[in-house]
């Protein structure tokens, strides 16, 4: 997989364990870390509430499984 999946990619890869909700989060920040210096697109990134979110959300589908 890209370092930042597309929606469809991201689900199978959660749905089948193969990534987790973390690492997508992550990807996720790293890119907008990388590339938002010369796009200026975010205003705010919180980074800390969305890396505790995918934290709870990967909890809750090793618990439940995924939806």
């Amino acid at each position: 997989m890209d370092p930042v999946p597309t929606i469809a990619e991201a689900a199978r890869g959660i749905a089948s364990r193969r990534l987790s909700p973390v690492e997508l989060t992550r990807a996720c920040l790293d890119r907008i870390a990388r590339i938002d210096p010369s796009l200026h697109s975010f205003l705010l990134v919180s980074e800390e509430r969305a890396l505790a979110d995918a934290r709870a959300a990967e909890a809750r589908i090793m618990r439940d499984g995924p939806r």
